[in-house]
């Protein structure tokens, strides 16, 4: 007869698979990595605003370019359209109460004259 534990074998433990761990360490440091690209991205990104002032919101005025500007909800004055009315040959308006415009440009010769884009009238 012999003994039970002579006869044993000796079973090394398995060994710990580290690997699924070492993936999911990757991947949160990816995440880590990527969110701080984009946090930077997003806080070196200032909108280009104009600076703001007291206009009263709604009123125009003309630019010394003959640009027509509106103020913002915001108090800032902003660009109306693309082009400004010295780009097509006008001159800015602005009219007592009422929106900015582009008007024709009159020579000096006919300034007296009556326009007639309102039909004549004076």
């Amino acid at each position: 007869m012999t003994h039970p534990y002579r006869d044993a074998r000796i079973v090394e433990p398995r060994r710990r698979d580290y690997r699924p761990l070492f993936r999911a360490l990757y991947a949160v440091a990816l995440l880590c990595v990527a969110s701080g690209a984009t946090s930077l991205v997003v806080l070196s990104c200032r909108p280009n605003l104009p600076p703001q002032t007291t206009c009263r919101v709604g009123a125009y005025h003309c630019t010394p370019s003959s640009a027509i500007e509106v103020c913002s909800a915001s108090q800032r004055w902003e660009p109306v359209g693309s082009r400004s009315c010295a780009s097509v040959g006008a001159v800015c308006v602005v009219d007592d109460g009422g929106p900015a415009h582009c008007a024709r440009a009159t020579p000096d010769a006919t300034a007296g004259a009556p326009d007639a884009s309102d039909g004549g009238a004076e």
